[in-house]
């Protein structure tokens, strides 16, 4: 089943949606990509249709990869390596690769690290420096 497109047919995923096995996440938004809370444990997805099914992939991923991966690790296995089920702050503490995807998407932390006031402040950074 395609996560992505399980909703353009609602009553066909609903007879057979609890037989689906395998999901593939088409397309350039993956799971890690979305937002997820290691406090609370839960995704936070933009598409009601696939929450179900991106939920059961990051509490595998959770569960079953995470504690394996380790820093060394490459790209963005390494940034999930980081990850750590209930502690403060982590769930906050984004990279700036998973930020830049998650500004692409829509998805903007206004109150936080994306704040207008913090824009305006690295602006002004830029603006300031001399040139080189």
């Amino acid at each position: 089943m395609n996560a992505n497109v399980s909703y353009t047919y609602q009553p066909a995923y609903k007879q057979f949606g609890k037989d689906v096995k395998i999901v593939h996440f088409l397309g350039p938004i993956k799971p890690w990509m979305e937002s997820y809370n290691s406090e609370t444990g839960r995704a936070q997805s933009g598409s009601p249709h696939s929450y179900a099914h991106l939920q059961l992939w990051w509490d595998i991923f959770m569960k079953n990869v995470q504690p394996n991966l380790t820093e060394e690790c490459k790209g963005i296995a390494a940034e999930l390596s980081k990850l750590h089920l209930g502690s403060a702050g982590m769930a906050s503490a984004q990279s700036s690769e998973s930020r830049r995807f998650a500004w692409e998407r829509g998805h903007i932390d206004y109150l936080g690290e994306d704040a207008f006031s913090n824009i305006e402040k690295k602006l002004q950074s830029s603006i300031d420096e001399p040139k080189k």
